[in-house]
């Protein structure tokens, strides 16, 4: 059900400022705005929902707490980039946009490097 609501509420959204396009194309940018920031603030709170899921995978399997908080930046990075390019985006702004993704899937690989290292030293120390 939480998914109807917030989908009534983005095409509420979406089309309030399709109607104020053609009288004040600046409230229309706002109009979207507003909406992508109540969306994003119910997306962030069903983020305890992962949170929990991951703290009781991780007392089912021996999980190192730096995979986890590793794991969490990497969904909030994406999360954030991309509520940010969509905001760009419907603003007109495509290379801001674009740079803001590129921005994003290099934090996202500088953040996972430690677990890709890690990894690779687990593979060597079973093969030698």
């Amino acid at each position: 059900m939480e998914v109807l609501k917030i989908a009534i509420a983005g095409i509420a959204g979406v089309l309030f400022a399709v109607q104020l396009r053609s009288v004040r194309p600046e409230y229309a940018v706002y109009i979207g705005m507003v909406t992508c920031v109540i969306l994003f603030y119910y997306g962030v709170s069903r983020l305890s929902i992962v949170v929990d899921t991951l703290n009781s995978i991780q007392n089912y399997v021996t999980v190192s707490d730096i995979y986890i908080k590793m794991l969490l930046k990497i969904i909030g990075v994406t999360y954030i980039a991309e509520f940010s390019s969509a905001i760009c985006r419907d603003a007109g702004y495509q290379a801001v946009a674009g740079q803001i993704e590129v921005f994003s899937k290099l934090v996202i690989l500088a953040v996972s490097m430690p677990v890709l290292q890690a990894l690779l030293e687990t593979i060597d120390s079973l093969i030698g």
